[in-house]
């Protein structure tokens, strides 16, 4: 592993946080705990080789360090806190030794002081405002605010580079979002882990109550926006609030933005908060001097407070590299790369798809929004939305049964048919109900919602208020209420009992609701396909004669009129054909027992060749794919149920995306869109990552690097 190419993405962890939720003591921790974590283990100065480049800025440099506002020296309290964080996975998961795996975390955290040193080299050449002196004078301004407790005043005393980083950080106190988003993502995240801990006691003292199974939901479900941060706010007095830590010894409504979890109290909060202290002092990180009532009366915080500054002056440091790269493209003229991209790309993909159909499987099969097949070798591929409906416990057992006995296919399949008739589909999201606020997704809906026969209970508030905190669910379009009757008690508690439809009632409500997301119920239509549906009674049979093929047990076809079925518009919200796919897909997160079709980029893949896919639902699936294209839908049966299966893709021979169009750049979830994002993305982190590694390429040796292997030699002798 070279993890000279993976700055980035390690440097984004903050060092300490696997010891805010359950972390226990190392076995190899010694007994003079902060005494042996306070050793160092490498020391990071590049002012020696930077000075034969960049004389008076190395000079700045230099005199930061002396200053104090730079720490050249890493601890070994930092790798024993990467190891924590993540590198044991690497001996618990991935076969590595102790001594490989220390030697690879001891790279990365020079790595990262390299690329930290360099990212103030940059900020002091780019930015005239900034300075070593204004640095040096800022910090001295700084740790004696008067808003600082003197036990704050004396801890940033011993950790000026957190005040360096914030100069850096905010520009001079000129630019405070930066600085205010990282302050917000470490507590937070002490936040989030206290919360996980404190759950525990909380449900100790509650009573337990069964959900049901539970039930898979889209991807995103209450996920914040990458960008989200609680920002300090100033009232009409001048009072300026902010996010803060609860820990129990504090009062909930000092800390603004902070919402605590239902059932939370003083007391479930501080054993949460006990448990925090216990691992910090289990592992070393707790000071006898330290005001444990207080986090910012606590050395452990500012140790966090640096990590947690230096990785935003990274991040921010490799933005600007990142925008340095998108200029460069622009004076490239970015047109005309990605076209250029596009035509080379293509061309490689028809040279290899045309002679290595399972290749172009292969690619399809692994689609996301930055891998993009351009050419198909040949048509009727396509994807497919899977609802099963499936057997009972009881109808599978009498199908065994049948099976065990049947002389012959058409009798097997004629006993089926008969068990068919009585499957029945029922709302399977009853677990998304719970009576825990932080654990419910259930929500009662206003008017404007499809209700139709089902209750007035919709799910996923959050993504679907609004707010920028919360990521909105791709294809899933959010209106479909539980279907059956749902009691709210007076103490929370819900009652739920689904409905229970059958086939030909499903399909009813399948293209009703298709036809209420869509806007107009008169473009979506279908009818009884199969020669067993009898004439008289429209139910399933199989009287009317001897099994001949596959095509003889499709029991319905429909199709929805969709304005589009190119592959470039796909994920446009607005169009009719996502519309549609989004509430089919919906409408599988609320029925279906098959569960290996949620949260797949577009469904299944569906080769026109064989499959592993049993062969009723290979060849429904084929035939929707084949003759009815995108919006058809097909229901049919197989060993496990019903299928009701969506096109939600096919494939024509040749261009799929019918070229790079620059006029749809700007049209959000179209092909060319997430191509000119994808491509540009790419292209940009790229040129920042060349630059990082060129960095340390240059810098970690000798000259700038002295490792103290002696004081962590322990750490490389333990045994697996």
């Amino acid at each position: 592993m070279n993890t000279k190419k993976t700055v980035k993405k390690t440097a984004a962890l903050c060092l300490g946080l696997a010891l805010t939720v359950g972390a226990t003591a190392c076995d190899f921790i010694t007994t003079d705990n902060f005494a042996d974590m306070a050793q160092t283990i490498a020391d990071v100065n590049i002012t020696s080789l930077l000075s034969e480049k960049d004389a008076k800025t190395a000079q700045a440099l230099q005199t930061l360090i002396d200053g104090g506002a730079i720490d050249t020296e890493i601890p070994k309290r930092d790798l024993v806190m990467y190891y924590l964080s993540y590198g044991h996975q690497y001996v618990e998961n991935y076969g590595y030794s102790y001594a490989d795996t220390f030697k690879m975390l001891v790279d990365t955290l020079v790595d990262r002081k390299i690329v930290a040193q360099y990212a103030m080299v940059y900020y002091l050449n780019n930015n005239e405002a900034l300075s070593a002196q204004g640095c040096l004078d800022y910090i001295a301004s700084e740790k004696s605010a008067t808003t600082l407790t003197d036990k704050e005043k004396e801890l940033l005393g011993k950790h000026p580079e957190a005040l360096a980083l914030k100069y850096f950080l905010t520009e001079n106190g000129t630019v405070w979002t930066e600085y205010d988003k990282a302050i917000y993502t470490l507590k937070s995240s002490v936040n989030s882990s206290l919360d996980s801990t404190e759950a525990q006691y909380v449900e100790a003292s509650d009573e337990v109550h069964d959900h049901g199974t539970i039930r898979t939901t889209p991807t995103g479900v209450n996920t914040e926006t990458e960008d989200y941060y609680v920002a300090p706010e100033t009232d009409e007095l001048g009072e300026t609030k902010q996010y803060e830590v609860y820990t129990g010894r504090n009062d909930l409504d000092e800390c603004y933005g902070y919402e605590a979890i239902e059932g939370s109290t003083k007391t479930t909060r501080k054993k949460a908060y006990g448990v925090f202290l216990a691992n910090l002092d289990g592992n070393g990180f707790l000071l006898e001097t330290d005001n444990t009532s207080k986090l910012t009366e606590m050395d452990y915080y500012y140790v966090e407070l640096g990590s947690q500054l230096e990785q935003a002056l990274i991040t921010k440091y490799t933005d600007a590299l990142i925008a340095e790269g998108e200029k460069e493209l622009t004076m490239n003229n970015p047109t005309d790369y990605l076209t250029k991209r596009y035509a080379e790309t293509y061309a490689a993909q028809k040279n290899a798809y045309d002679k290595d159909h399972s290749a172009f499987e292969t690619a399809i099969d692994a689609l996301a929004d930055d891998s993009f097949v351009m050419y198909s070798p040949k048509a009727d591929y396509g994807f497919v939305y899977n609802i099963l409906l499936p057997f009972s416990e009881t109808q599978n057992q009498l199908y065994a049964a049948a099976e065990a006995r049947s002389t012959s296919d058409s009798e097997l399949y004629k006993y089926r048919a008969n068990l068919l008739r009585n499957v029945v589909g029922k709302d399977l999201r009853n677990s998304w109900f719970n009576e825990h606020e932080d654990e419910n997704y259930a929500y009662q809906a206003e008017a404007g919602s499809y209700f139709g026969e089902a209750s007035n209970y919709l799910f996923f508030e959050n993504n679907f208020s609004g707010e920028e905190k919360y990521e909105t669910l791709g294809q899933y379009y959010g209106k479909y209420a539980y279907n059956g009757t749902v009691t709210k008690n007076d103490d929370g508690e819900y009652t739920v009992k689904p409905n229970k439809l059958t086939i030909d009632e499903f399909i009813a409500e399948m293209e009703a609701y298709i036809g209420y997301a869509i806007g107009d119920t008169s473009k979506v239509s279908g009818s009884k396909y199969s020669k067993y549906v009898d004439a008289e009674n429209e139910s399933y049979t199989l009287e009317n004669g001897d099994f001949a093929d596959y095509g003889e047990f499709m029991y319905y076809t429909g199709k929805v009129e969709v304005d589009t079925t190119a592959a470039k518009d796909y994920f446009v919200s607005s169009t009719t054909a996502n519309k549609a796919l989004s509430a089919f897909n919906e409408l599988m997160f609320a029925y279906s027992t098959d569960t290996g079709c949620l949260n797949t980029y577009m469904g299944y893949m569906v080769s026109p060749y064989k499959t592993s896919f049993v062969p009723e639902f290979e060849y429904a699936a084929q035939y929707v794919i084949r003759e009815l294209g995108v919006g058809g839908y097909v229901v049919c049966p197989s060993t496990y149920g019903w299928h009701i299966i969506y096109c939600t893709y096919a494939y024509d021979t040749g261009d799929v995306y019918g070229g790079f169009a620059i006029d749809e750049m700007e049209t959000e979830g179209s092909f060319s869109n997430l191509y000119a994002e994808a491509m540009k993305a790419e292209y940009s982190s790229q040129y920042a990552n060349s630059v990082q590694e060129d960095l340390i390429d240059v810098y970690h040796n000798d000259d700038c690097v002295t490792l103290y292997t002696k004081t962590y030699q322990d750490l490389l002798d333990l045994e697996a």
